[in-house]
């Protein structure tokens, strides 16, 4: 059961706290995996970790990371009184062209008591943008490519929110530029229900609420009378949103209502992970992404486990990728599973290159080898390649039996198809070969001629 909240405001303050001060170490740590799950050691000092000292004080570290399209790292996090973006270089040294301290620049939201900087996405411009909260709700910065902040977002390179409470914990682009996140918002207590609903808004690309948005930008709503929280959001056909939280997924069309035809006709899927119910049919694979989290999973499935949910030996975000590929192809769990641990053998895993390309016997380069299609197309969106039009392309190869090769790299790959750099007015050499060889072609052929709806 889902219920929208009419009560959208969060708990009034009515005096603002003392600031808190995190118990955790003073330095931000980063590791770096190999395909095969070891320490890739062409990272940082030669054994894979890059320790980097953000400040003396206690309660510095980093929330999220961003991959930009030409291989550098963005960080977010705390440094105990203020908050940073951070940029390393793609073998883990931190990038002194960004900003003015070095690699790394300190900020603060507006309302500066209990701030946290959360999430962090990189935009197709290669802005920078991070949401998290204040003492006062969701709040948002902005960066140029540079490290200097952007003063055509919001008021001054910064944006707040009225609505909802902190945790803001998602955040995404959609296709035109709009800014989704969303976190929870706490309710008043009643019986028999959790005490927080899903909340979620969406801004226009200069950082102002989108009233055409269920009218002021933002909604509210609960599944299953739970203590909700998103963890997920991202845009689809047509506009339409999904949230993804712990107690299901909802899908929105474009104006904020809810899309009655996703799900049992309400929009809404009910249930999280630990309900055999969410995952009965088609079940469920983990990509944990830090060592702490795989023995946690191990020892849950260890007791809750079965068949239908399964634990993959792979890199977090090239495993991610390629498992979110297989399963919009139809795949099924084990299919799923082989996808997201083929991926560790892709980047960097045993016998394989290091750079993250598909092995020579599986992708045809050069002259096209005998029962091989090819098609020369040129790229007709300014930005190219990003990642969503990446994805599109990764979704299109998947779909056929046939392998589908762009400029030489896996075109079911959304990673190696970004790592091409390929921009607009770009020519891109498209291969194919197996029984579906020229649908694979043709149908890739015209996703890249359509300019993935930009143009």
């Amino acid at each position: 059961m889902l219920r929208r909240r009419s009560q959208r405001r969060s708990e009034a303050t009515s005096r603002r706290p003392p600031r808190r001060l995190p118990g955790a170490e003073s330095l931000e740590r980063r590791a770096l995996l190999s395909g095969g799950g070891g320490l890739d050691v062409s990272f940082g000092g030669g054994d894979g970790i890059v320790t980097r000292g953000l400040t003396t004080a206690e309660g510095a570290f980093a929330f999220d990371t961003a991959l930009q399209a030409d291989g550098k790292i963005v960080a977010v996090g705390n440094t105990g009184e203020n908050l940073f973006v951070a940029r390393y270089t793609a073998d883990g040294a931190l990038d002194r062209s960004f900003g003015a301290g070095g690699g790394i620049v300190p900020f603060d939201f507006p309302n500066s008591v209990s701030q946290t900087a959360r999430r962090v996405v990189v935009q197709p411009d290669q802005k920078i943008l991070v949401a998290g909260d204040d003492w006062y709700g969701p709040a948002l910065a902005r960066f140029n490519p540079d490290g200097s902040v952007d003063a055509t977002f919001g008021i001054g390179g910064r944006a707040t929110s009225s609505f909802g409470s902190r945790d803001t914990s998602a955040l995404a682009l959609q296709q035109d530029g709009r800014i989704l996140f969303g976190g929870r918002l706490r309710v008043t207590e009643e019986p028999n229900r959790g005490s927080y609903d899903f909340f979620v808004q969406r801004l226009t690309p200069d950082g102002n609420p989108d009233a055409t948005f269920d009218r002021d930008s933002a909604i509210t709503f609960d599944i299953n009378q739970g203590d909700d929280l998103v963890t997920g959001l991202a845009e689809v056909a047509g506009g339409k949103v999904v949230v993804a939280g712990n107690t299901g997924l909802a899908r929105f069309n474009p104006d904020g209502s809810l899309d009655t035809t996703f799900g049992g006709g309400d929009g809404v899927v009910g249930g999280g992970v630990a309900d055999p119910t969410f995952h009965a049919d088609a079940g469920v694979v983990v990509l944990p992404d830090l060592g702490s989290a795989v023995l946690t999973v191990r020892a849950v499935l260890e007791d809750h486990g079965g068949q239908s949910v399964l634990l993959a030996d792979a890199p977090f975000v090239e495993g991610a990728v390629a498992a979110a590929v297989a399963a919009n192809g139809g795949a099924g769990i084990e299919g799923v599973l082989a996808a997201a641990e083929g991926a560790g053998a892709r980047f960097g895993g045993a016998g394989h290159a290091a750079t993250g390309a598909t092995p020579a016997a599986e992708v045809p380069t050069g002259r096209p080898v005998l029962g091989t299609l090819a098609a020369t197309v040129t790229l007709r969106n300014p930005l190219g390649l990003h990642a969503r039009p990446a994805a599109v392309v990764a979704r299109t190869a998947a779909g056929f039996d046939a392998q589908v090769t762009v400029n030489g790299v896996n075109a079911a790959s959304v990673l190696e198809l970004m790592r091409l750099g390929a921009t607009g007015g770009q020519e891109l050499a498209v291969e194919a070969r197996g029984a579906q060889a020229r649908q694979a072609l043709d149908a890739v052929v015209a996703e890249v001629e359509g300019g993935f709806g930009e143009v």
